[in-house]
């Protein structure tokens, strides 16, 4: 099979197995998150550098230890979780950049209400990851990740669990 390259608008090439490989970051991102390994993940997806700014007020966190350390806390409150991408969109940009956006829906299940399995989720969150990713020596990895909503807030189904949205009345 030829790697026949896809063109923006901008004339800058990115080859499908790049996209292949920037696709299982972002795969890799969503297995290692719901298995709660977020060492292994903040390393297999992110820079050492990198910057993550996951929405709800909450204050950008940087490298790969700060990012491990964040998903500690706000994963905390759940027993479970599963993480779906879909609509991920490509901008190759001249300097070996690539800008993806790409849809999550994040289903959540809270300790607190089990033990049925057969329980229903919780809590669902929905948006969009808009990632800078960079070739490094270990492969495609994210420089920085912000969390936008998509439509009036971050909550599909359900609700945020205490503790993890700032208390940010102080700051009005």
């Amino acid at each position: 099979m030829t790697d026949h390259p896809k063109v923006d608008r901008t004339g800058t090439s990115l080859t499908s197995d790049d996209r292949f490989a920037i696709l299982e970051v972002l795969y890799t991102y969503c297995e290692l998150l719901d298995a709660f390994e977020f060492e292994r993940m903040a390393h297999e997806v992110f820079t050492e550098d990198s910057r993550e700014n996951h929405g709800y007020g909450l204050d950008t966190v940087h490298g790969r230890a700060q990012i491990a350390q964040l998903f500690t806390r706000l994963m905390s409150p759940y027993e479970g979780s599963m993480h779906n991408l879909s609509n991920v969109r490509f901008t190759p940009r001249p300097d070996g950049v690539v800008f993806t956006r790409s849809y999550f829906r994040a289903y959540h299940w809270l300790k607190e209400t089990g033990p049925d399995p057969m329980r229903p989720s919780d809590f669902m969150s929905t948006g969009e990851y808009q990632d800078e990713f960079i070739r490094t020596d270990q492969g495609w990895r994210i420089r920085d990740r912000v969390r936008v909503y998509v439509g009036p807030g971050p909550v599909g189904l359900g609700r945020v669990p205490d503790g993890i949205v700032p208390d940010r009345t102080e700051d009005r």
